[in-house]
């Protein structure tokens, strides 16, 4: 009996698509690639599509020159506020966190919702939901980086000087993401971003908001947004 062909595999990586500066484009080129390296070694091992998009997540949740993780935008008061959100479109399960300081990869808590389905956690409670799940918190300072704390204080600096409250943004950042499909045809796509600089202490982006920020369900299709793209 002839066996049916092999499912085809996929997988998009995105890290945001505003205003890149010339002279940074080579490093978020670089991140991406290791991203979809990542992402694409899962799926090549044969895991499913969430693995494979949280491993590239992971990844650019590493990188500093990128809106997520460590070297993610600051509110106003000089804080790392970190959203992230994961649907797996086979099963239509959704994970999100919101407002996390203490997470270094937001998108694995929300990965560990997948399987306890409260579907959105906020703040302390999102730690405390992933410290019992096994992932490790980290001191909010260690995901501060010097090029975000010098772009605050600039745009504060023009706030002032302008006598009003500035539009949040100004400076390259953006959500990133990515879309998997795995050999079994199950889709998958997650989203994680640091916001937009200067956001009021406690705004949520719809990046962590299925539907919004991402979506997926294996019979229509998957996508994971960018606020500027």
């Amino acid at each position: 009996m002839q066996q049916p062909p092999p499912r085809r595999k996929a997988l998009i990586v995105h890290g945001g698509a505003w205003d890149i500066p010339v002279d940074e484009r080579p490093e978020h080129e670089r991140a991406v690639r290791a991203a979809v390296d990542a992402g694409w070694a899962v799926l090549a091992a044969g895991g499913e599509a969430f693995e494979a998009v949280v491993a590239a997540v992971a990844v650019l949740e590493d990188e500093p020159v990128l809106n997520a993780g460590r070297g993610a935008v600051l509110n106003r008061r000089g804080e790392v506020e970190l959203d992230a959100g994961l649907m797996d479109g086979r099963r239509l399960h959704v994970g999100a966190v919101a407002g996390v300081r203490r997470l270094a990869h937001p998108i694995r808590a929300a990965q560990a919702m997948l399987r306890e389905r409260p579907v959105l956690l906020y703040g302390e409670g999102a730690e405390t939901f992933a410290r019992a799940a096994g992932l490790d918190l980290v001191e909010p300072a260690s995901l501060v980086t010097p090029r975000e704390e010098e772009r605050l204080a600039t745009w504060l600096a023009r706030e002032r000087e302008r006598g009003e409250p500035s539009p949040a943004g100004g400076n390259p950042a953006d959500t990133v993401g990515a879309v998997a499909l795995d050999g079994e045809g199950g889709i998958a796509a997650g989203t994680s971003t640091g916001g937009t600089l200067g956001k009021p202490p406690g705004r949520i982006g719809d990046a962590p908001v299925p539907g919004a920020g991402y979506f997926a369900d294996h019979l229509a299709g998957g996508a994971a947004t960018t606020g500027h793209g």
